[in-house]
């Protein structure tokens, strides 16, 4: 373990007492959009892909969350180091937003250049060995560093499309299924599905 992380684990986990609540730690960029641009003057967010809409793809995890509303959400986003913790969780829709109970980067905690030294692996597990989740799963994009022993627990992201491309929707409803159990079949609704600012995955989800 590196020493960083081992800081990190010791400094802000001293209560190791386990959580008692299952966990989905969400990345932003490449999974609820494609990459995001960040200006200074004046301070805005844009979306990185032509003809994209930032956060077009959180209808799609909204929903595919619906049938566990006791999970919690975790976000593992860089957004929050460069953003705050309040600022990014605020642009999720308010159904995400309700879950979200923390982050993998916390400020009190820890040095933003320490943190940012870890892999985002190593920022996921610093905080699963801090909170002590009964069940977690990722969702990411970046897939460096995960050891085969957690392959079960991350759901690979494909760049620029996340959750709108046609194999991630059903392949996260898979594996929510199986770390979480007792999913009952739902269908899409009808007025989310013609929102055009969503890309919904050409798939039927109740396979």
């Amino acid at each position: 373990m590196p020493r960083s992380l081992s800081k990190l684990i010791r400094v802000s986990g001293s209560d190791s007492r386990r959580c008692s609540m299952d966990v989905i730690y969400c990345d932003y960029d490449h999974v609820l959009h494609g990459g995001a641009l960040r200006y200074r003057k004046p301070p805005s967010l844009r979306p990185e892909t032509s003809g994209q809409t930032l956060f077009q793809n959180a209808p799609i995890l909204a929903r595919l969350l619906e049938p566990y509303p006791d999970l919690k959400i975790v976000l593992s986003t860089s957004w929050v180091k460069e953003l705050g913790f309040a600022r990014a969780r605020g642009y999720l829709p308010q159904a995400l937003q309700q879950r979200v109970v923390g982050a993998t980067f916390h400020k009190r905690h820890m040095r933003k250049d320490e943190f940012s030294n870890l892999t985002r692996y190593e920022q996921i597990m610093a905080d699963v060995q801090r909170r002590r989740p009964t069940r977690w799963l990722a969702i990411d994009d970046d897939l460096q560093g995960w050891r085969p022993e957690y392959a079960l627990h991350i759901v690979p992201m494909p760049p620029v499309l996340g959750l709108s491309s046609p194999a991630a929707a059903p392949e996260l409803k898979r594996r929510l299924a199986k770390v979480f159990g007792g999913v009952e079949k739902f269908l899409i609704h009808p007025d989310l599905a013609r929102n055009a600012k969503v890309q919904w995955p050409d798939v039927d989800l109740d396979k």
